[in-house]
């Protein structure tokens, strides 16, 4: 089968086309792909921590002996191995710092920070390659 001579110029100026539009596209593709996983594992780590942190409350809230050392013990004891090093999670705190004397009806608060570094540094946040997960959690003393 032969073209007729208009159409092979067609066919010859447009072979670049398809370069063009992926060297224009692929840049915010990309971005939205890394976007996608940076948000994902962000979510995953609140959610983690989140958990974490309401695990150390509850074992507070029906221990009679507790102190900051094995809120600590416990919030680390629920997150993944490589959390546990004080670069990440940087302080598990209660409030109050050991069991109120008063028995039951008081609350137990545990806080957590978590230090969330990005795959790509310096893309999605410009100034710092980190941000601060923060969770925390209350619970009444049942003792």
């Amino acid at each position: 089968m032969t073209y007729p001579p208009s159409c092979l110029h067609r066919l010859r100026s447009s072979r670049g086309q398809a370069l063009v539009e992926l060297a224009l596209l692929l840049p915010i593709l990309l971005l939205l792909i890394f976007g996608v996983i940076e948000f994902g594992r962000a979510f995953y780590m609140k959610n983690t921590l989140t958990n974490a942190v309401r695990h150390a409350a509850r074992k507070a809230a029906v221990n009679t002996s507790w102190n900051q050392t094995s809120i600590r013990f416990w919030t680390y004891s629920a997150v993944p191995g490589s959390w546990r090093s004080a670069s990440v999670i940087t302080l598990a705190q209660s409030s109050p710092a050991s069991p109120p004397a008063s028995g039951s009806g008081a609350d137990v608060t545990v806080t957590a920070k978590l230090k969330f570094t990005t795959i790509v540094p310096h893309f999605y946040f410009p100034f710092k390659n980190y941000t601060t997960i923060a969770a925390r959690a209350t619970m009444r003393y049942e003792q």
